[in-house]
C-alpha cells in the first residue's frame, strides 16, 4: 500500500471499508449505501491536502495501488460523488 497519505491510518480505514463484504443483511445496494457513508466520513476528517492526494490516487490508472484498485471496484455514480465530496474543501464534517 502506498504511504503518501499523512495519516497511514486513515488510508488502512479506507482501504478496510472498501474492501468490507457486504453484512448478512444487506444486498449489493445497501453495501454500497454503508460504504459511501462511511467513506465520507472518513474523507470529512482529512485535511485538504490528503483529500487531493487520494482524489488524484483513485482517478489514476495504477494497477499497482490497492487502494485506487479497491475504489474502481464502486459503482460510477458512487465513485463520481466521493470524488466531488474529496475535491471540496469545505467539505463538512460528515456524520451519519
Amino acid at each position: 500500500m502506498a504511504a503518501d497519505l499523512a495519516n497511514a491510518d486513515a488510508q488502512a480505514r479506507i482501504l478496510a471499508i472498501l474492501r468490507s463484504p457486504p453484512l448478512p443483511e444487506e444486498g449489493a445496494q445497501l453495501a454500497g449505501e454503508r460504504k459511501e457513508r462511511e467513506l465520507k466520513i472518513e474523507f470529512a476528517g482529512l485535511a485538504p491536502a490528503d483529500a487531493l492526494l487520494i482524489r488524484k490516487r483513485f482517478q489514476g490508472e495504477k494497477t499497482d495501488d490497492e487502494l485506487a484498485v479497491a475504489f474502481k471496484r464502486l459503482n460510477v455514480e458512487r465513485r463520481d460523488r466521493l470524488l466531488v465530496f474529496l475535491a471540496d474543501p469545505r467539505r463538512p464534517l460528515f456524520t451519519a
